[in-house]
């Protein structure tokens, strides 16, 4: 009995702090003041306007299919090279992913991530495209950006 009545407070702990966070974050469209959680709240915004690039680009690249295989040993979610998978174990100094793990989609996001944090720390959306695919033409860039518009129309719906 002790064990339901902890879970029921742990529970209704849970919702109060969902609902705080719900409330911080619906305020935030009005002027807020405190510079620490607009930082915060800028910094959760970025983090998944950057997620949402990603399953764009991987929705181009693969349709968002762990086990696509491309024209030229590219291979996963993210179409990824054996060249990206050494490049990604330089920056990290040691070996971090392997040919095997390109069907893995964590550790494709992962992979992309290092690249990207190596390449393009500032998370341009166009520098992402022409590291990613640098010899991709007009066509692939719109289809990234119109695949991510829908997806961020889509997350305001929700």
């Amino acid at each position: 009995m002790k064990t339901k009545a902890l879970l029921f407070l742990l529970a209704c702990s849970l919702a109060l702090n969902a609902v705080q966070v719900s409330e911080t974050v619906l305020k935030a469209s009005a002027p807020v003041e405190d510079t620490t959680t607009m930082a915060v709240l800028d910094s959760l915004n970025r983090a998944l306007e950057w997620e949402t690039f990603t399953q764009a680009l991987a929705w181009v690249e693969s349709r968002w299919d762990d086990n696509a295989v491309g024209k030229k040993n590219d291979v996963g979610y993210l179409q990824i090279t054996p060249i990206l998978v050494e490049d990604a174990n330089r920056i990290c100094g040691q070996k971090e992913f392997t040919l095997e793990g390109r069907r893995n989609r964590e550790e494709s996001v992962r992979l992309f991530n290092v690249i990207m944090s190596e390449y393009n720390p500032g998370h341009d959306f166009h520098l992402a495209l022409k590291i990613w695919n640098p010899y991709s033409k007009v066509s692939y860039h719109r289809a990234v950006m119109e695949k991510y518009r829908e997806l961020r129309e889509n997350q305001t719906k929700v």
